[in-house]
């Protein structure tokens, strides 16, 4: 790793023409390039579809930065002698590169396989389905700890989906993995919100009917988005302090009124929201999944 420090300089110079030098907004996420199996070097023609799919996920969310490629693959040509590298070492390509977070990932499979339908007791050829497996790993730069390590599986085909070639139904698995990603993220990356103040009560004052939350556009935030409300309890075992967060109720976003401010409905848990918030409380909090689905079901 003794290159990548020799190397650094360059790599900041090259990441300031590209905007990322100044402390961005929102975190910065570095993709680096995906590695495969080398007794299948069959996968090697996949990994730039896969690796722009993630990417694609990740800008998806409308949360993050993501690091322009060319310097990526520059600075991992100039350092990486194995094809695995450690945490640590992930880390400290993050650090170079100003990401907060990284994302590595190695591809398992991308194969297809023939659907047959009967025609009158003769077997006849559909078409093809199509399965692209990869590893995703999420490491934080600061702490140089793994997130989340998921193993991926986009599958497209069947009966009633086979494509015509192996070619399609490759390329509609590949194309299948943004969105995967996404809740990917959602689960593992979700995005804690402050509550800044209770606009407005119901008419008997008993339960909070909607809020106004620190966080906006630049989190992604938009009509109709569903954020937990959880309660932040905080406990001392063994000499750590361990924190809690149950869930209460929920809140629906109506209007996104700037990068870093939005409007919510309270869909559920006003009553205890109203008994229990105070302003600039760090206890009453919002989490946003980024996936659009109720946690009541509805």
């Amino acid at each position: 790793m003794q290159k990548l420090f020799s190397r650094s300089l360059a790599l900041v110079l090259i990441l300031g023409a590209l905007g990322l030098a100044a402390q961005p907004e929102k975190p910065v996420v570095a993709v680096l390039k995906f590695t495969y199996s080398q007794q299948n070097r069959n996968l090697d023609k996949y990994i730039g579809g896969v690796q722009n799919q993630v990417e694609s996920g990740v800008l998806g969310t409308k949360r993050f930065i993501v690091v322009e490629r060319s310097a990526i693959d520059q600075l991992q040509g100039e350092i990486q002698t194995q094809e695995v590298l450690s945490e640590a070492q992930v880390a400290e390509l993050g650090k170079v590169l100003g990401a907060k977070y990284v994302f590595l990932g190695s591809l398992d499979n991308a194969s297809t396989e023939p659907v047959y339908y009967d025609d009158n007791g003769v077997k006849k050829l559909r078409g093809y389905k199509a399965n692209v497996t990869f590893q995703l790993k999420l490491v934080d730069v600061e702490s140089t700890q793994i997130i989340a390590s998921e193993q991926i599986a986009s599958e497209t085909g069947g009966l009633f989906g086979a494509k015509e070639t192996e070619g399609e139904a490759i390329s509609e698995a590949i194309g299948a993995i943004s969105g995967l990603v996404e809740i990917y993220i959602a689960k593992n990356l979700p995005v804690i919100i402050d509550i800044l103040e209770i606009k407005t009560k119901d008419k008997k004052n008993t339960k909070a009917e909607t809020v106004e939350v620190f966080a906006g556009a630049d989190a992604g935030l938009k009509p109709k988005d569903r954020l937990e409300l959880v309660e932040v309890t905080v406990r001392e075992i063994r000499g750590r302090k361990v924190e809690t967060r149950t869930p209460f109720g929920e809140l629906r976003v109506e209007t996104v009124t700037g990068p870093e401010t939005a409007i919510c409905s309270v869909v559920k848990g006003g009553e205890v929201l109203l008994q229990k918030f105070t302003p600039g409380s760090t206890t009453i909090l919002a989490v946003f999944s980024g996936v659009n689905k109720s946690i009541f079901g509805r």
